[in-house]
């Protein structure tokens, strides 16, 4: 995982907010061109979507993880519906040719959702297969746990999953929550997208309900322990904390905040 941490932080090393929003700004106005770009592209009616509200939602949230949070060891799943903003980040960090911009859901171009045999900008999951991506990084963290302790411990890492809300109508994501074998892990962070955005309905809120409900009882938690993030996202994620070392991960509940200041775009 390769990421420009130092472009959101101040030369002492704090957290620089005003860069941050400008950055934020930025991958909100590339990301819904791409898709913008990609629907106007060829001489049919048909579209090919993109997700922009889904962009939107986690503009804030990927902004802080890339720019002011994770490191060279660190892994991320990007939810599927925010491959566009992904790749507007790969572009800033200048991992992803201009070329590719204008090649959105195209053949041979960027894929509809991350993945890492057909994208240029290689991420560190595949997870277009909806609830996959949101919890291999509680099997890849228990994996370099098996890692370190037979074979000597290699740098610090930190497992990040980015999913919708969604997604958590999937069977196998409260399977690998309560799965015993991954209880106490340390460095795996869930952050859950509530942005009510679904291809079909608008997302009730009773799963989001249920996954609080289920890591209020500290002694039942599993491999998960919840914290909040308030709307105001960018200014209230402090990257500075470090990961928790008592054996529990944590669980980042994020607010929607809606795209904004698009209303420039060509």
């Amino acid at each position: 995982m390769t990421a420009a941490s130092g472009a959101g932080r101040t030369l002492d090393g704090d957290i620089d907010l005003d860069a941050l929003v400008e950055i934020e700004q930025r991958l909100l106005w590339l990301s819904s061109r791409m898709i913008d770009y990609a629907n106007r592209r060829g001489r049919t009616e048909i579209k090919v979507g993109g997700h922009q509200a889904s962009c939107a939602s986690m503009a804030s949230i990927m902004t802080a993880l890339w720019f002011a949070h994770i490191g060279g060891e660190d892994r991320v799943a990007v939810k599927p519906h925010a491959a566009p903003l992904y790749h507007a980040i790969k572009y800033l960090t200048g991992e992803l040719d201009a070329s590719y911009l204008t090649r959105l859901r195209e053949r041979g171009g960027l894929q509809a959702y991350p993945s890492r045999t057909k994208d240029p900008d290689v991420s560190d999951f595949s997870t277009g297969s909806v609830g996959l991506g949101a919890v291999a990084p509680l099997f890849s963290a228990a994996t370099r746990r098996y890692v370190d302790d037979h074979f000597g411990a290699r740098p610090h890492a930190r497992f990040i999953a980015i999913a919708g809300d969604a997604e958590l109508d999937e069977g196998n994501v409260w399977e690998a929550i309560a799965d015993p074998s991954l209880q106490n892990l340390g460095n795996v962070m869930l952050i859950v997208d509530l942005n009510r955005q679904g291809l079909d309905r608008i997302i009730p809120g009773i799963q989001s309900r249920r996954l609080m409900s289920y890591f209020r009882d500290a002694d039942r938690c599993g491999p998960l322990r919840r914290i909040r993030v308030d709307p105001r996202a960018v200014r209230l994620i402090r990257p500075a904390r470090p990961p928790d070392r008592d054996g529990g991960s944590r669980v980042s509940r994020p607010s929607v905040r809606r795209g904004h200041s698009l209303s420039s775009m060509p």
